[in-house]
């Protein structure tokens, strides 16, 4: 009898703009169907799912399959590995997509490509009692109020204050005190992701406004850093790591991403640019810095993710954000278990942009020949998770 081959399904959050039935687009749609075209390659297939319409107690579940070019929905076969590429915006929605994974790995033995990383908080916690990753993090503390604001202005020109759990850049903020002025100015973005720059003569207007775009959300205060090029353009280099069909992490590529003059963040969701680190350094650093900090980054990307996995499970890949200040000083700014794979197509090399969304199915095709043959419709999962052993 033939073997049936393997089912990736990939979990997403569908819009409001996104029909249910037969949508146009998905979520994330060039990863989506570049994964499902390729799955054969791999003895796989791949299928998309939403816990918009799926549940793990669902007789049957209902997904979306890739159908000459257009989106089919309808019941589909339970997934041997979940590829997670679900972003909650609440706690409900939170909890949707735990109930589903959750029925997943822990009932039906189905592994979870990716562990969710908790709030930045915890996260420089954990890297920062590793002797290595201390010196590459900015000073990080909660924001605590308007008394620890005249505190730290006191201490730095400027500081940058991030939503814990934020992402994309989004309520990303500088706050500078213009002493020749005698005012404050606020500059970054909102909750929305909107521009903003404003400048208050009085202190408590200054603190009204951070707290009604803070609302209830946690935010963390650091020093401003000086990560900009000559003329003025934020920039970063981010690293993606992921695990390859042997289950062991390799680089995939590092960019730099290039803000629009003006802007807080080079973020590519604020309108900034994308291009290979090897390209861009060089202009930006000089060769021989280039190479090195290239080396660095590298080096120090692949023991982050060993670090961030034995700390939070198993993963199959990381997003890096790295800091460059103009006398070579490297920081780690941001680590993603979710990385956006914008900054692989967005002007970098299209090998980058294929190995960034095809590796995840190199990694699931190992995890699933690691376990034995699973059933499909309407049965129970009874194989373990795997958690790989390397020598």
């Amino acid at each position: 009898m033939k073997k049936k081959p393997w089912t990736l399904g990939i979990v997403v959050r569908l819009e409001r703009e996104h029909r249910v039935d037969a949508p146009a687009r998905l979520p994330e749609d060039r990863l989506c169907r570049a994964l499902c075209e390729a799955a054969p390659a791999y003895g796989m297939r791949a299928i998309v799912l939403s816990p918009q319409n799926s549940g793990p107690r669902s007789p049957r579940m209902q997904g979306y399959t890739l159908e000459a070019g257009a989106w089919q929905f309808g019941p589909v076969v339970r997934p041997d590995v979940v590829y997670d590429r679900y972003f909650a915006r609440s706690g409900s929605e939170l909890l949707a997509l735990s109930r589903l994974l959750g029925g997943a790995a822990e009932r039906q033995g189905i592994p979870v490509l990716g562990s969710r990383l908790p709030g930045k908080l915890e996260v420089y916690r954990t890297l920062r009692r590793w002797p290595a990753g201390d010196p590459l993090l900015p000073p990080t503390v909660p924001y605590r109020g308007s008394d620890q604001l005249v505190q730290l202005l006191g201490r730095s020109r400027a500081i940058v204050l991030k939503p814990n759990g934020g992402m994309q850049g989004r309520g990303v903020l500088r706050v500078r005190l213009e002493r020749d002025r005698g005012r404050w100015e606020l500059w970054g973005r909102n909750s929305a992701n909107a521009p903003l720059r404003l400048r208050f003569e009085q202190f408590e207007a200054l603190t009204a406004e951070l707290e009604r775009i803070m609302g209830r959300r946690r935010y963390l205060v650091q020093r401003y850093l000086e990560l900009s090029d000559a003329r003025g353009r934020p920039f970063d280099v981010r690293a993606l790591v992921q695990k390859d069909g042997r289950g062991q992490w390799r680089l995939t590529g590092q960019v730099v991403r290039l803000g629009q003059p003006g802007s807080l963040t080079a973020n590519l969701h604020g309108g900034g640019s994308a291009e290979p680190a090897l390209d861009a350094l060089p202009r930006l650093l000089g060769a021989r810095a280039a190479s090195n900090a290239c080396a660095r980054i590298e080096e120090l990307s692949l023991a982050i993710a060993r670090r961030l996995e034995q700390a939070y499970g198993r993963s199959c890949e990381f997003g890096l954000d790295y800091g460059l200040e103009p006398e070579g000083r490297l920081w780690l700014l941001e680590a993603n278990s979710k990385p956006g794979h914008q900054a692989f197509s967005a002007g970098a090399e299209s090998d980058f942009e294929a190995s960034a969304m095809l590796q995840p199915l190199a990694y699931a095709h190992y995890l699933c020949s690691r376990q034995p043959a699973l059933s499909f419709i309407e049965t129970r999962f009874q194989a373990e998770n795997v958690q790989e052993v390397h020598s």
